[in-house]
């Protein structure tokens, strides 16, 4: 598969949201398969005003035969998700992050979603971090996809962010945020 990025900017919120998606080939743990990498990240780089529940999902259409991993327990595994803050207003302030590995939603063979919940207090902070989610294929299986990223703003509380599938794949429910940037990439595999 060929490496693939991209970074879009948007103003949103008042604030300033950098993106960057890339999706790469690493060596499989699985024999018979491929396995690739898929790759969200974003950074507030202005605060917006509103710093509430937001979301960030990943994408990918079920006829790509990708699957993702999972436990003997029925988890998704191989997904991780952090979040990271510190005072907008102080740039040499350490940023505070948190790791979390179970996405809090998912659906077999189109993606994985997790919500931020963006930390407000004691003033206004930047924020950024990232979704990760290793996906498997069967060896003798090619082909060329996009790979949807989204990331979903709330401003104000419409209640929970939430995830659905479409027709094509995984996504943030447009209805539980006030504004959805999606960005894309091609995935050949």
């Amino acid at each position: 598969m060929d490496k693939n990025t991209i970074t879009p900017q948007v103003a949103l919120d008042g604030g300033i949201l950098d993106l960057n998606a890339t999706a790469f080939s690493v060596n499989s743990d699985m024999t018979g398969y491929k396995k690739f990498y898929l790759y969200g990240s974003y950074e507030w780089s202005k605060s917006p005003e509103w710093e509430l529940t937001d979301g960030l999902s990943i994408g990918f259409p079920v006829t790509s035969k990708c699957f993702l991993p999972m436990s003997s327990r029925g988890k998704v595994q191989q997904h991780e998700y952090r979040y990271c803050y510190r005072p907008d207003n102080n740039t040499s302030a350490k940023w505070s992050c948190s790791t979390y590995t179970t996405p809090d939603d998912w659906d077999p063979g189109v993606g994985v979603g997790s919500k931020i919940d963006l930390e407000a207090m004691p003033s206004n902070n930047a924020h950024k971090g990232y979704i990760s989610q290793y996906v498997y294929v069967e060896k003798n299986e090619s082909g060329t996809v996009n790979v949807k990223f989204e990331y979903g703003h709330q401003t104000w509380t419409l209640g929970s962010v939430a995830f659905a599938v479409y027709p094509a794949s995984f996504a943030i429910e447009p209805a539980s945020v006030t504004k959805v940037e999606d960005f894309g990439i091609v995935f050949r595999y």
